[in-house]
C-alpha cells in the first residue's frame, strides 16, 4: 500500500475549486482536461504545488503523509533487501519523484518538476547500503527505445 499512486484526481475534485482562477485559466484547463493531456497537466500542476503547501488535513492524503509514505517505503525496502539482493518495486511516477527527491535532498518544491518528466514504464535505479541510500539512474526508458527500434516503432516512450 506505501508504494500505491497518488490519487491525482480525487485532488484535483476537492482542491481545483478552492484554487483563485481570476482569468479563468484554470476553469477552461480543468473544461479542457479530458481531452488535451496539455491542459491535464497545467491542471495536475496547480493542484499538485498548491497541495504541497496545504498547512490542513487534505483528503485523501496530505502531502507529509504521502511524502513520509514515500520515505518509509523506500527505507524498509533498503532494510530488508539482504546484501547483493536486488529488490523490484513498482509505483507510479509521483511516488518515484517523492523517492528520488529526498534520496537527493532536494525541496519539496523540485518534487512537480521530477514528477512532470516521469514516462511510463521507466526505471528508477535506487542503490542502498546500511542507511544510506543513493540515486542510480532515474527514469530510464533505454530498453523502450531498443525494443521500439528492433520491432520498427517508431516510439513506445509515452507519459500519462
Amino acid at each position: 500500500p506505501r508504494l500505491d499512486e497518488l490519487r491525482i484526481d480525487d485532488h484535483i475534485a476537492r482542491i481545483a475549486p478552492t484554487l483563485a482562477d481570476p482569468r479563468g485559466d484554470l476553469a477552461a484547463d480543468l473544461a479542457a482536461a479530458k481531452n488535451s493531456s496539455r491542459a491535464y497537466q497545467k491542471v495536475i500542476r496547480r493542484v499538485f504545488t498548491h497541495w504541497q503547501r496545504l498547512h490542513h488535513e487534505s483528503e485523501p492524503e496530505t502531502w507529509p503523509a504521502f511524502s513520509a509514505r514515500a520515505r518509509d517505503a523506500i527505507r524498509d525496502i533498503a532494510r530488508r533487501s539482504g546484501r547483493g539482493e536486488i529488490t523490484i518495486a513498482i509505483s507510479s511516477g509521483a511516488l518515484i519523484a517523492a523517492v528520488t527527491q529526498q534520496v537527493l535532498g532536494l525541496p519539496d518544491g523540485s518534487v512537480y518538476d521530477l514528477f512532470e518528466a516521469m514516462k511510463n514504464c521507466s526505471f528508477t535505479h535506487v542503490l542502498h547500503s546500511g542507511d544510506r541510500v543513493s540515486l542510480s539512474s532515474f527514469n530510464d526508458t533505454t530498453y523502450l527505445a531498443a525494443l521500439g527500434a528492433s520491432r520498427d516503432l517508431t516510439s513506445l516512450i509515452t507519459y500519462r
